[in-house]
């Protein structure tokens, strides 16, 4: 414990050194760039820390730059890099990720009472309701004829949830109860204020309520309506669309890699009431949070896992599974020598783990676009713990 105490104390002050002779390496790779056709670069610094307990002392820097260049490339920035999970494996075939990739959005183009399934899930908007009162002794009551005339269809379960939930439709923990019949369970969820129907966390909570409701009581089937929304363009309807899929589509995703057995999500399919086609705002939410759980991934992955060469694996499948678009080039260690980058080095010459400068670039499609702004992000890639932690409890604190 002492020795690798104070191996971190070293790698600590490593970081430091790097931290403050940043600007040099990244010269030398504008340098690099500018001989390798790539116009601009620039800096966005990227860490990730794991918890001390995990660190082997093997696990070092990996610099990762993903370049955009070409035509098209203003504005577009890619959501995350994919991750091959453990040894080789694919992210669609990592344990907890079968509920996720498997998950059907689909539409539903009928009333929400003629759906038959385990769960109906209910946004409901602050509008919809009428609060009377204040604290305790407050009452809640339906105040519109479309959510009068779902709460008698369903037998008065949205009235039973309210008084019992203490429900006014702000945004919250979702409310569930058993129905029986054509609809298994019913829940209700709130909206917020109608005029938020352009935030896409107010739609991405009615998603994540059908995840998260759907596995606790082992729903297989699924429907989310909404009472009380405002009219919105056809835009404003997929980017909500698309915000439920999303939720749900993370909502079912966990992370068994690390873990010795776990109860992952049933929800198999997931239908939206009457918002029109929703085949395009599904897979663009699809490819996002793959994305973003590929990235979750590798961020919760431990040292002894997520090395500089673990890294590179990863940027090496990307580019070989999108060869169209992607095109990938590692500087080793020498390479790294060759462009006098000493401050990264520095940090890397500690480990028995060899650094990997990587180095991702995503040329948009020919024709998609004339403009010919180039974008890059460079990211410290540690895959140690760099002692970001504050440990001060505040003001007067003698820690």
């Amino acid at each position: 414990r002492h020795r690798s105490s104070t191996y971190l104390s070293k790698v600590q002050s490593s970081s430091n050194m790097l931290a403050r002779q940043t600007l040099s390496p990244m010269c030398r790779l504008a340098r690099h760039a500018a001989a390798t056709n790539v116009r601009s670069v620039g800096t966005l610094p990227a860490m990730r820390t794991v918890q001390r307990s995990q660190f082997s002392g093997r696990a070092f820097p990996a610099a990762v730059a993903r370049v955009f260049s070409g035509p098209g490339a203003r504005g577009r920035l890619m959501t995350t890099m994919a991750l091959t999970p453990l040894g080789g494996t694919t992210a669609k075939e990592c344990p907890g990720n079968e509920a996720m990739m498997s998950l059907q959005i689909g539409e539903f183009e009928g009333e929400a009472d003629a759906w038959s399934g385990d769960l109906l899930i209910i946004g409901i908007f602050e509008e919809m309701l009428k609060v009377e009162g204040e604290g305790e002794e407050a009452t809640t009551t339906l105040a519109s004829e479309e959510i009068i005339e779902l709460d008698e269809s369903l037998g008065g379960i949205i009235t039973e949830l309210i008084a019992e939930g203490d429900f006014k439709g702000k945004p919250g923990k979702p409310i569930c109860a058993r129905l029986g019949g054509l609809i298994r369970r019913v829940g209700i969820v709130g909206m917020g204020k109608a005029a938020d129907t352009q935030a896409p966390k107010t739609w991405k909570a009615l998603g994540s309520a059908a995840a998260s409701l759907g596995k606790a009581h082992k729903a297989q089937t699924a429907a989310v309506t909404v009472l009380g929304c405002p009219d919105m363009d056809p835009l404003s309807v997929l980017a909500a669309v698309e915000a439920v899929s999303a939720g749900a589509f993370l909502g079912t995703y966990d992370d068994f890699r690390f873990k010795s057995k776990g109860k992952g999500s049933t929800l198999k399919s997931l239908d939206i009431v009457k918002m029109g086609p929703v085949e395009p705002a599904v897979a663009k939410a699809s490819a996002m949070t793959q994305g973003q759980v590929l990235t979750k991934q590798l961020v919760s992955a431990p040292p002894n896992t997520c090395t500089p060469s673990f890294l590179a694996q990863t940027a090496e499948e990307i580019a070989a599974e999108f060869s169209d678009v992607m095109s990938l080039k590692v500087l080793e260690k020498a390479d790294c020598e060759a462009l006098k980058m000493g401050a990264y080095l520095g940090v890397a010459e500690a480990s028995e783990e060899p650094p990997k400068f990587i180095h991702l670039t995503y040329t948009p499609p020919e024709g998609t676009s004339d403009s010919t702004t180039k974008l890059a992000i460079v990211g410290k890639g540690l895959t140690f713990d760099s002692g970001g932690d504050n440990l001060k409890a505040g003001a007067g604190s003698m820690i």
